[in-house]
């Protein structure tokens, strides 16, 4: 399974074959590998890989690593799903449903230029990140653990 290696920390359970936290089949994670570039003082290669202790008994469609760098092209939705922080403000509320949220990529020029409120990603945005932006819509505060498809 894949997830952001931010989100790696403690002891991993992941759920399969449900969009509820309190159902579908529980199996515990191995062993977690992030990305060997991983760098978590600036997010570069903000993925890893989770090895589960046992297979799943369900029928599950594996899913395929895009090898095309030039995709998602700015433009595209991308679907971003999780179980997360439903609270816009400090503190935590995390959802027992699973949550998506369709944002729409943009180049990594635009989001490097990007300003709100004197905040702006100047420097901080590298060539193995995807941007996103709709405005209303955030996958960092719906998912604290997610992946992409396109």
């Amino acid at each position: 399974m894949l997830t952001a290696a931010h989100c790696l920390g403690g002891d991993i359970e992941v759920i399969i074959g449900s969009d509820n936290v309190n159902q579908g089949e529980k199996i515990n994670v191995k062993t977690a590998i992030e990305h060997p570039d991983y760098n978590d003082g600036t997010d570069e290669y903000d993925i890893a890989l989770l090895v589960l202790e046992e297979p799943t008994n369900l029928d599950i469609a594996l899913v395929k690593v895009n090898k095309d760098n030039n995709y998602p092209a700015a433009g595209r939705t991308a679907h971003t799903l999780g179980w997360g922080d439903t609270d816009p403000g400090d503190s935590q509320r995390l959802s027992d449903e699973l949550m998506v949220v369709d944002v729409e990529v943009i180049s990594n020029n635009e989001c490097e230029a990007a300003e709100r409120g004197g905040d702006a990603y100047d420097g901080w945005i590298k060539d193995s990140m995807v941007c996103t932006f709709t405005n209303g819509q955030d996958a960092c505060q719906v998912s604290i653990c997610f992946c992409i498809t396109c």
